[in-house]
């Protein structure tokens, strides 16, 4: 398992890819601060 500045300076000077650990903002409705369009 990395730790974390590895991971970081991994995605930061490209050496490997990058997993996605979340959906796109806003992925559900959860947040209270979203301005209704």
């Amino acid at each position: 398992m990395q730790r974390i500045a590895e991971s970081v300076g991994d995605w930061y000077f490209d050496r490997e890819n990058v997993k996605a650990i979340d959906c796109r903002y806003p992925c559900d409705n959860t947040c209270h601060n979203l301005v209704d369009k």
